[in-house]
C-alpha cells in the first residue's frame, strides 16, 4: 500500500464534540442516521478511501476559504468581533460553533452585528444553487439554530451566509445571502442575496427553528425509550409519469446507464444505507425491468438519439 492510500486509509478526523449533542449542521438529517449515530450503531457503509480523500480536500478547501475570508473582510466594511465562538442550547443540547461574529464599520461608527457562516458548494450542486440562491434547509435549520441562540443571548437576530460555488460554471464568483430571525414567530428568512460579480436579488426562503428544535426532542426521545425512528427519504423514487417528467436529461440519461439511482441523497450516502435496504427489503441499484423504464422515457424525448 502507497503512504497515501495508507494516510487516508487510516485518517480520521478527530472528534472534538460530544457524540451526545446534537449537531446544527446535520438536524435535517435521516432522523435513523441521528439516532444511530447517537446510539454508536456499526456503520455499513463508512467511508472508503476515495470518500475520504473527498472529505479531506473538501474540509481543507472549506478552512482555507474561512481564513482567506475572514481575514479579509476588513475590505468590505465588515470586522471580526470573533471566530468560532460556542453557542450552545440546552434540553434539546446543540453544541454549536459559529464560523465568525462580525460587525459593519462606516468610518468611526460601528453598525449592525452578524453570524456569519462560511460554506462550499461543488459540481452540480453550485450550478443548481446559482440559479436559485436557495440555501436548502439543511442549511437554513443551521443559520436558524443559531440565530436563535444569538437572539437568546442578546447578541443579534442577523445572519450572512458566504457561499463559493466550485463548478466549471461558477468557479470565481461568492454568494453573500442575508438572512433575518424573528423571534416572534421563530422564522428565520434568507431575504437578500448579492454576488461578487455584481448580481442582486431579493428572495424568500423561510425556516422555523421549532422544526429543527422538535427533531432533536423527538431524536432524544426515540434514544432514551430505546425506539427506533422511522425513516423519512426515499432511496428510489417510484418511477411513473408524474416523477419521470420532472426528471432534466442529464440526470435521466445517468439513471438509464445505471450510473445513478434517482432518489434522496440522505439515503444514497447514509453511513448506514444497506441496513436500510435491508430494513425496507429493496434491492441496491436499478432492477433489469426499472432501466427498461428509463430507457423507453430517454427515448421518447430523444427519439433520433443512439445512446441507447
Amino acid at each position: 500500500m502507497s503512504i497515501f492510500r495508507k494516510f487516508f486509509a487510516e485518517f480520521k478526523t478527530p472528534r472534538l464534540r460530544d457524540r451526545r449533542e446534537h449537531y446544527a449542521s446535520s438536524i435535517m438529517s435521516d432522523l435513523r442516521d441521528q439516532y444511530w449515530a447517537l446510539t454508536g450503531e456499526p456503520e455499513t457503509n463508512p467511508s472508503d478511501t476515495a470518500g475520504r480523500v473527498k472529505m479531506f480536500l473538501g474540509n481543507a478547501i472549506e478552512k482555507e476559504l474561512k481564513d482567506e475570508i475572514l481575514s479579509n473582510l476588513h475590505f468590505f466594511g465588515l470586522h471580526l468581533l470573533g471566530t468560532q465562538v460556542p453557542a450552545g442550547l440546552d434540553n434539546p443540547n446543540f453544541n454549536m460553533y459559529y464560523d465568525a461574529v462580525v460587525t459593519e464599520r462606516d468610518g468611526a461608527k460601528w453598525g449592525k452585528k452578524y453570524i456569519l457562516e462560511v460554506k462550499s458548494k461543488s459540481g452540480i450542486g453550485a450550478d443548481m444553487f446559482m440559479r436559485s440562491f436557495d440555501p436548502g434547509d439543511s442549511y437554513m435549520a443551521q443559520m436558524a439554530l443559531y440565530l436563535h441562540t444569538s437572539h437568546l443571548k442578546g447578541l443579534t437576530d442577523e445572519g450572512i451566509f458566504i457561499f463559493v460555488p466550485l463548478s466549471n460554471d461558477t468557479i470565481g464568483d461568492i454568494v453573500a445571502i442575508y438572512c433575518k430571525y424573528d423571534p416572534s414567530t421563530r422564522f428565520i428568512t434568507a431575504h437578500y442575496a448579492t454576488t461578487l460579480s455584481g448580481h442582486e436579488q431579493k428572495i424568500n426562503f423561510i425556516f422555523n427553528v421549532d422544526l429543527a428544535i422538535e427533531r432533536a426532542k423527538l431524536i432524544d426521545t426515540a434514544v432514551k425509550n430505546k425506539q427506533e425512528p422511522a425513516g423519512e427519504f426515499i432511496y428510489k423514487f417510484p418511477l411513473n409519469e408524474d416523477y419521470l417528467k420532472n426528471v432534466s436529461d442529464f440526470q435521466l440519461e445517468k439513471a438509464a446507464k445505471g450510473n445513478v439511482v434517482l432518489g434522496d441523497w440522505q439515503v444514497k450516502y447514509s453511513r448506514w444505507k444497506d441496513k436500510i435496504l435491508k430494513q425496507e427489503n429493496i434491492e441496491p441499484g436499478y432492477s433489469k425491468a426499472e432501466l427498461e423504464i428509463l430507457v423507453a422515457e430517454y427515448k421518447r424525448r430523444h427519439p433520433k438519439s443512439k445512446k441507447f
